[in-house]
């Protein structure tokens, strides 16, 4: 069986190309707020992972891996011989990083990363057991309830998690049954990030001006990874907001839409025009 390799675009606005990936759970219609932002200065393509939105399901018998996930938004990358921004959320962060590392040199003039989860990294990284058994046990009971054919206990805990104890019960009815049936995507997520085996070492081959945006009050395992990519990449940086919402479904609040417009250069100098104009006391660049 063949693999369809062309995901749905929303695509909008004219000028340098912004390329959009939602977290799990989400689409490219979270994006909606931010294209209305950005279309008169950047043509912006918020792109459906594989499963989500009116992108087809992965259909092949082995599992969906991060790199699959990256080979669908590479080319959409690579063809624009001027470079694209790439800015992502949750699992569409991690998945973001592994575009930048197979992308052609100066094909990717900055990356914003909100929440990233490459939770591999975790278990690789010395010290960092209680942020590892965290997304484990999450891993866990997610895959248990599902095989128990109840979607929206494995959604309750995905959402209360993420969102905080009592979370669930503020959704309404009809976002409870879009997160229960798109838990079967999230439970591949999960296993896809778990899964990854690059060596933290291979992201200091990302070239790219980086910055890892991280709500007050997200889950210690995003906090811990955010201190370690910023840490591994050659030319990345931190910028705390005070809201999240990790699980990668709803908009950003008005203070991460604000950070990207800045980031961007709407409102200040441009991410990737020239990493010699970075600041080193907000970004730690190597080279």
């Amino acid at each position: 069986m063949n693999q369809p390799r062309k995901p749905f675009i929303l695509s909008e606005g004219t000028g340098p190309t912004v390329i959009c990936l939602h977290g799990s759970g989400g689409s490219s219609g979270q994006w909606k707020p931010l294209i209305e932002r950005l279309r008169d200065h950047f043509r912006v393509m918020a792109v459906d992972l594989y499963g989500h939105g009116l992108t087809s399901d992965w259909k092949l018998e082995r599992p969906l891996s991060i790199d699959d996930e990256a080979e669908l938004v590479r080319p959409l990358v690579e063809s624009v011989p001027q470079g694209v921004y790439l800015i992502a959320r949750g699992y569409g962060a991690a998945v973001a990083l592994k575009v930048a590392l197979a992308a052609r040199r100066n094909r990717i003039r900055g990356l914003v990363l909100y929440e990233p989860t490459p939770f591999a990294l975790l278990y690789a990284h010395k010290g960092d057991w209680r942020p590892a058994m965290e997304i484990g046990m999450l891993r866990l009971t997610i895959r248990r309830y599902l095989k128990a054919s109840d979607p929206f206990s494995a959604a309750q805990r995905f959402v209360d998690y993420w969102s905080g104890d009592g979370s669930w019960r503020h959704l309404r009815i009809w976002q409870r049954y879009a997160m229960a049936q798109r838990m079967p995507a999230v439970q591949a997520h999960l296993e896809a990030l778990l899964a990854d085996s690059s060596p933290l070492a291979e992201y200091a081959k990302v070239d790219a001006p980086v910055v890892c945006l991280t709500g007050g009050g997200t889950r210690a395992p995003i906090q811990r990874l955010a201190q370690i990519l910023v840490h591994a990449l050659p030319c990345a940086g931190s910028w705390p907001l005070p809201g999240t919402d990790p699980t990668g479904s709803g908009p950003l609040s008005e203070e991460g839409y604000r950070a990207i417009e800045d980031l961007l250069g709407l409102r200040c100098g441009p991410l990737a025009a020239d990493t010699s104009e970075l600041k080193k006391s907000e970004f730690d660049c190597v080279g």
